[in-house]
C-alpha cells in the first residue's frame, strides 16, 4: 500500500492568492523573502498597485528599482504631483489610472499637465478604468482610449481648444460605468436636433452637482442609458428634475435599474410608488427626500427579500413601526437608515433577520417610557404623592427591562462596523442633550455588545448621557476596532483625555 499522500494546504496557489487579499505590503514582503516558490506569487500583490505623491517624490522615488517589476502594476494613483510620466511610461499593462490635483497645482500647470496627459493616455490604450480629479480634460486623448469602461470625473474643466462632441458624439461608447461631480462640459449637445447617442453599456451612472449643466441635458445623458442597473443622482436642490425623473421611471425607461441613490427635491407617495413598481428588483434604495404612507411603504415591502441597503433618514412620514418592520423583514439588509425608531417598536416586534448589517444609523427613542408622559391621572385629578412615586418607579422598571431588550437586539448584529443611535446632527441643536436614548452603563445591558467584535465607528449624539470612565474602558477593552466615539459622555472631561491616550476620535 503507498503511502498516503499528505499535502500542506498553503502550497496550493488558490489557497495564496485568496492568503494574499488579506496582506499588507510588508507582510507580502516578507513572504517573497521567505522562499523562491512563494515569490512568483506574493511578487504580483506588491506592485500590483502604485501610489504617488508629493511625499514619495520628496523622499526619493526609485524608478529604476520599479523597471523590473514595471509589467506587473495594473493601478497608478498620483496625488499633487506632476512627475507621473516616465513612472506611467514603464508600466506597459497598466489597467487604472487616478489622478489627484490641488487647484493650486492645475492653476500654475495647466499647459505641463495637459502634454504630460497625453503623452502617457495616448500609447496606454489599455487603460479600463480613468479617474480625474480637479484636472482639465482633452476630450479627443479620452476618446481614443478605447478599451476605456470606467471613467470618473470630479471638478474638471474642459481643456481649451477641446471639443466635449469628440467623446460625447461617438457611437461606439463602451462605458459600463460613468460618473460625473462638478465638472464643466460647455455647450454639450447644445446644436443637437433630439437625437442623442446612446450609451447601452452603462451599468452605474453617477450625476451630482453639474451645476453649470443645463438640467435638461442632465436629463438626456440619464435617458439615454437605458441598461443602469445603479443610478446616483444628485441635482440642485431647487431643480424640477424631480417630476421628470419619476415619469421616465414610470415609462420603464430604465426596466434593469436595481439601486437608486436620489439626493434632490422631495418624491412625492405616488413617485415612490411609480418608480418602486417600475423596478423588478431593488437591492439599495437611498432617497434622502420621499413621502411615506402606507400604500409606498408597501412598494418598498414587495423589494424586501433582496434590499441590502435602505436610507429613510429624512422622511419625516416614515413611521417607527415602519422601521421596525424594514429590521424584521430584510434578510440581506447591510446598511440602514432612518429617523427614530421607538423602543417600544423594538421590544414588542419581530426579531430583526438582518444579521449581516453593517452599519445602523437610527435614534432609539425611549421618551415614551420615560416618565414624562404626565402626572394627571384619567378622571383630570392630579394624582396623590404616593401614586406618583409608584408611577415612576413602574415607569423607570419597564424602562430598565425594555433597555435590556433592546440591548439583546442590537447584540445579534455582530458585523456591525458603524453604529449610531442618536440623533441626527441637524436635529441636535434645539435638543442636545434632551433627548432620552440607549443608556450606556454597564448593568443596564451594554455588556451584551461585546459580541460587536467588528465595531469601529459608534455614536450617540443628542442624548443624554451619564457614563463613568468604567464605561469607556469596557468599550475600547472590547471594542479593539473602534476609531470614533461620537457623542457627550457625561459633564466632565476625563473620558475624552482618556480616549486620547488610546487614538480615539471624540466629537
Amino acid at each position: 500500500m503507498s503511502a498516503p499522500i499528505t499535502l500542506n494546504p498553503v502550497e496550493l496557489p488558490e489557497i495564496r492568492a485568496l492568503i494574499a487579499q488579506y496582506l499588507s505590503k510588508y507582510d507580502l514582503a516578507q513572504c517573497v523573502r521567505a522562499s523562491q516558490s512563494w515569490n512568483a506569487l506574493f511578487l504580483p500583490y506588491i506592485w500590483d498597485q502604485v501610489i504617488l505623491d508629493q511625499k514619495t517624490v520628496e523622499r526619493g522615488f526609485n524608478l529604476e528599482s520599479l523597471e523590473p517589476h514595471s509589467h506587473l502594476v495594473k493601478s497608478i494613483s498620483v496625488t499633487d504631483t506632476l512627475k507621473f510620466g516616465s513612472l506611467i511610461a514603464v508600466c506597459t499593462n497598466l489597467k487604472s489610472l487616478q489622478l489627484r490635483m490641488s487647484f493650486g497645482l492645475l492653476k500654475g500647470f495647466q499647459q505641463t499637465l495637459k502634454h504630460q496627459l497625453e503623452a502617457v493616455l495616448t500609447p496606454n490604450i489599455s487603460i479600463v478604468c480613468l479617474d480625474l480629479d480637479t484636472v482639465h480634460v482633452d476630450w479627443a486623448v479620452i476618446a481614443g482610449l478605447k478599451n476605456l469602461r470606467e471613467l470618473k470625473l470630479t471638478n474638471c474643466e474642459t481643456m481649451i481648444g477641446s471639443s466635449p462632441a469628440d467623446f460625447w458624439n461617438q457611437d461606439d461608447i463602451k462605458l459600463e460605468a460613468l460618473s460625473l461631480t462638478f465638472v464643466n462640459i460647455p455647450g454639450l449637445w447644445e446644436q443637437s436636433t433630439g437625437k442623442y447617442p446612446i450609451f447601452q453599456n452603462i451599468k452605474a451612472l453617477e450625476i451630482e452637482r453639474m451645476t453649470k449643466l443645463p438640467e435638461s441635458i442632465q436629463v438626456e445623458i440619464v435617458r439615454q442609458c437605458p441598461n443602469i442597473e445603479t443610478l446616483r443622482f444628485r441635482p440642485n436642490i431647487q431643480s424640477s428634475i424631480t417630476m421628470i425623473m419619476v415619469r421616465l421611471a414610470a415609462a420603464g425607461s430604465w426596466p434593469k435599474l436595481r439601486s437608486l441613490f436620489y439626493d434632490g427635491p422631495k418624491i412625492s407617495d405616488q413617485g415612490v410608488v411609480d418608480i418602486l413598481t417600475s423596478m423588478d428588483q431593488c437591492d439599495q434604495w437611498d432617497v434622502s427626500y420621499a413621502d411615506f404612507t402606507p400604500l409606498s411603504f408597501q412598494a418598498l415591502n414587495n423589494h424586501f427579500s433582496t434590499l441590502t441597503r435602505v436610507n429613510l433618514a429624512y422622511c419625516w412620514s416614515v413611521t417607527s413601526k415602519m422601521l421596525q418592520e424594514v429590521l424584521s423583514s430584510c434578510p440581506l439588509l447591510r446598511k440602514f437608515r432612518g429617523p427614530t425608531i421607538h423602543a417600544r417598536d423594538i421590544v414588542e416586534g419581530d426579531p430583526w433577520v438582518c444579521s449581516s448589517l453593517q452599519t445602523f444609523v437610527a435614534f432609539i427613542d425611549f421618551g415614551s417610557q420615560d416618565g414624562t408622559t404626565g402626572t394627571s391621572g384619567g378622571d383630570g385629578m392630579e394624582l396623590e404623592h404616593s401614586d406618583i412615586s409608584a408611577k415612576a418607579m413602574l415607569e423607570n422598571s419597564d424602562t430598565n427591562e425594555f433597555q435590556r431588550l433592546v440591548y439583546e437586539q442590537i447584540s445579534q448584529l455582530r458585523r456591525l462596523k458603524i453604529l449610531l443611535i442618536g440623533v441626527e446632527p441637524s436635529l441636535t441643536e434645539d435638543v442636545q442633550n434632551h433627548r432620552h436614548g440607549l443608556e450606556l452603563k454597564l448593568g443596564k445591558g451594554l455588556e451584551l455588545l461585546s459580541s460587536l467584535k467588528e465595531l469601529e465607528i459608534f455614536g450617540f449624539n443628542g442624548t443624554t448621557q451619564n457614563m463613568e470612565l468604567e464605561e469607556v474602558k469596557w468599550m475600547i477593552t472590547h471594542w479593539r476596532r473602534l476609531g470614533q466615539i461620537m457623542g457627550t459622555y457625561c459633564h466632565n472631561g476625563r473620558e475624552k483625555d482618556f480616549l486620547e491616550v488610546f487614538n480615539i476620535s471624540s466629537s
